[in-house]
């Protein structure tokens, strides 16, 4: 048996209803922000793959372009066989193509695979010693070139200085 002085609390009806209408209300305020929140994580990383994917594009171009092999050794002279707006082809059998909006690079001695999709812009501006002649009717006297790829709304463009017209050696 209880002692008389001892006083029972509990929570009424009433006390039980307004908490669960108060928490209500805070989840129904707080839903759409956290709906919000996702959905904006969710855009930015979409947005973070569309980045990196044109970036590794640029990256794995640039690379084929600097290291460009030469006509002959000590020429200074790039082997560029097929030199146009949205293709560039080397001696060795490297390559980077637009083909329809899929970026495709052959490696020297390898076979045509996807760098990247949805490319809407792929151009290559030849450029010589000067900085400002367009060698592409010459590409041997070539000494840079730019690069721009515009994919999945993302813009990137990069000079390129071959490695064979500067003297650097390859790595």
């Amino acid at each position: 048996m209880m002692p008389k002085d001892t006083i029972l609390r509990a929570f009424t009806l009433i006390e039980l209803i307004a908490s669960m209408v108060v928490v209500g209300i805070v989840a129904a305020v707080a839903a759409p922000l956290i709906a919000a929140a996702s959905d904006a994580y969710v855009a930015a990383a979409e947005n973070r793959n569309r980045v990196e994917q044109v970036a590794h594009a640029m990256d794995r171009a640039v690379r084929l372009v600097r290291d460009a092999p030469s006509t002959a050794p000590g020429s200074g002279q790039p082997d560029i066989t097929v030199a146009a707006v949205d293709n560039i082809e080397f001696g060795d059998g490297s390559e980077l193509q637009l083909v329809g909006s899929t970026l495709m690079l052959t490696p020297a001695g390898g076979v045509a695979a996807p760098l990247c999709v949805g490319v809407t812009t792929f151009e290559l501006t030849y450029i010589g010693e000067d900085g400002l002649w367009n060698t592409i009717g010459t590409p041997q006297n070539t000494q840079r070139i730019g690069i721009r790829i515009v994919a999945n709304g993302q813009e990137l463009q990069s000079a390129v200085f071959l490695r064979i017209a500067t003297g650097s050696p390859a790595s």
